[in-house]
């Protein structure tokens, strides 16, 4: 009779401990995912319910722990980048997902290497124009190697964000290596309307340089934009700087 309720006492601890784990893996495995879609092209709502129904096809009924960014970022087409990724306990995975848009063009030979906003390369073309809308991509020069490319392309998502623009304002952005010891390496836009900004050592101090870049800016006339150029510097002193000189 004590074995027998020996017996049933671990019985009864099985099916209790069995029943705590399948509770614990139908309440903590994936039932809903959030996009949220950040995009530049017609077709968000279609992108992002795509997009939210290749994730749940793979991962619904996954306990949350087998969840990871990597697996998820697998998932996307060369079209997307996920830029953010979050397990909201117990059910739900939050996802924010980023259309690529063509945005530089690198001279290639004959044709071009075209990148998008982040410096990630997109495709050969034939020339330097948008598919998206025609229109011509930034010419991005003196850009030796991919590393050079994502480092202007930091430096152009900062001016985009300081001047509200970028492909249709900048015709060409330039990384100018220093030919001495004594010179820095600089950072040319050449803007559409005629002017050039010049952001003398542009790997430091970038935003505040080209800050004082755009409050220059703004305050020429429209003639005085079509032509010269904006210096923006740090002084000796320390003091980030830009001056206009209409003559450059």
């Amino acid at each position: 009779m004590k074995y027998v309720r020996k017996i049933s006492v671990l019985i009864m601890a099985f099916v209790l401990l069995a029943a705590i784990a399948i509770g614990t893996c139908v309440i903590f495995s994936v039932r809903n995912v959030n996009v949220s879609y950040i995009g530049y092209s017609d077709g968000e709502t279609e992108n992002s319910l795509k997009i939210k129904t290749e994730v749940l096809g793979r991962y619904r009924g996954s306990l949350m722990a087998f969840v990871d960014e990597e697996g998820v970022r697998g998932l996307l087409d060369d079209g997307y980048v996920l830029t953010g990724f979050e397990k909201k306990y117990p059910c739900t995975v939050n996802i924010t997902v980023k259309e690529r848009r063509e945005t530089f063009a690198v001279k290639d030979g004959d044709g071009y290497k075209t990148y998008d906003g982040d410096g990630a390369f997109m495709r050969r073309a034939e020339n330097f124009l948008n598919p998206a809308d025609n229109s011509p991509n930034l010419i991005l020069e003196g850009a030796a190697d991919d590393a050079d490319v994502k480092k202007a392309a930091g430096v152009c998502a900062i001016f985009a964000e300081e001047f509200s623009s970028l492909r249709s304002s900048v015709e060409t952005a330039s990384i100018i290596k220093a030919v001495s010891s004594v010179d820095s390496d600089k950072f040319v836009f050449a803007l559409r309307c005629g002017i050039v900004l010049e952001i003398d050592d542009y790997e430091v101090l970038t935003r505040e340089k080209i800050a004082k870049t755009f409050e220059v800016f703004s305050s020429l006339t429209g003639e005085q934009k079509l032509s010269g150029a904006i210096y923006g510097y740090v002084t000796n002193e320390g003091c980030v700087r830009a001056t206009y000189n209409k003559n450059a």
